[in-house]
């Protein structure tokens, strides 16, 4: 069984190590590394993948106008850097706390 949680005795479960593909900020105190952090504690392998690498947090008003233009692109580029990992990882589970811009076209072809 490769999924959750394997009974072995009827009062004592071990968990099966789960190879996960999370979407999370990596900041100490940010909820969703909050549970990259357990999942790692349980013993499973967890590939994260930060929309910050794509969406820069720019303050400058020009570099700020200049990503709202490249906004489509860079979501793209985002995308298909999941679907780049996910085809080398093979993961069990897809973990996004928030996933905003992760698409419906992109959730579908993770479920394949």
């Amino acid at each position: 069984m490769r999924w959750g949680i394997q009974l072995i005795e009827p009062n004592r479960a071990s968990v099966v190590p789960l190879r996960i593909l999370a979407v999370s900020n990596l900041w100490h105190g940010a909820n969703d590394y909050a549970f990259v952090r357990s999942f790692r504690r349980m013993g499973h392998s967890v590939r994260t993948i930060t929309e910050r690498e794509f969406f820069p947090p720019w303050r400058d008003k020009r570099l700020r106008m200049l990503r709202r233009l490249m906004h489509r692109r860079m979501a793209a580029d985002y995308n298909q850097t999941l679907l780049d990992e996910a085809h080398m990882l093979k993961p069990d589970l897809f973990f996004a706390f928030k996933g905003a811009n992760v698409t419906a076209q992109t959730l579908r072809q993770l479920k394949e």
